[in-house]
């Protein structure tokens, strides 16, 4: 599911109305920012009561090298062989589950490239920079492609959860609930 795909289909659906789309991996202050509804990726449940937040899908996350990285590293067989290997990262990532607190550390540390864009991220371990965590969506067709290999299948497997985050307000105006009911729509259609 392509976000750029609801948008023009919404566009199509309502031609009066127009969008503005603020593309960030930062959690804003919706808000603040009077935003009308945001995307949030978490591996939990958000806990915040001041807004409306409606689960709307699952991500799912795997490790991902590129070949030329792993031949060039070796291929990882166990958690704890992580440590040998660099590491390319998105800032709000939180360490792995699958390996202990000192593991951890030492991945943190192992981190060659922070970034906060995912497609970055992508492009990244597809030119050998080190292991990542990428969601399916992005990294299904470079694997199929030969661009990425499937790391540790065995051992790493992560959900994480879709949400649509909005301000608690009485009034929702007709553009905004339709605009939600066309991405839960979608993204029901298309799981990531």
């Amino acid at each position: 599911m392509c976000a750029g795909f609801v948008v023009a289909r919404y566009l199509a659906r309502y031609p009066d109305v127009s969008v503005e789309l603020i593309l960030s991996s930062e959690v804003i202050d919706v808000v603040r920012e009077d935003c009308d509804l945001a995307l949030r990726i978490a591996r939990g449940a958000l806990r915040d009561s001041t807004l409306i937040v409606r689960k709307v899908g699952v991500l799912h996350l795997r490790l991902y090298a590129a070949p030329s990285y792993l031949s060039r590293r070796g291929t990882p067989r166990s958690p704890a062989e992580l440590r040998e290997h660099d590491w390319v990262a998105l800032d709000t990532v939180k360490p792995l589950p699958m390996v202990s607190r000192e593991a951890q550390r030492q991945l943190i540390a192992r981190r060659r490239v922070r970034c906060n864009d995912m497609f970055m991220l992508r492009a990244l371990t597809c030119a050998g920079a080190g292991v990542s965590v990428l969601p399916t969506f992005l990294a299904d067709a470079d694997v199929d492609a030969g661009a990425l290999v499937r790391v540790l299948p065995r051992w790493f497997e992560q959900p994480g959860h879709v949400y649509i985050v909005q301000p608690n307000r009485k009034h929702v105006p007709r553009k905004v609930s339709a605009f939600r009911e066309l991405l839960s729509e979608a993204l029901r259609a298309h799981p990531l």
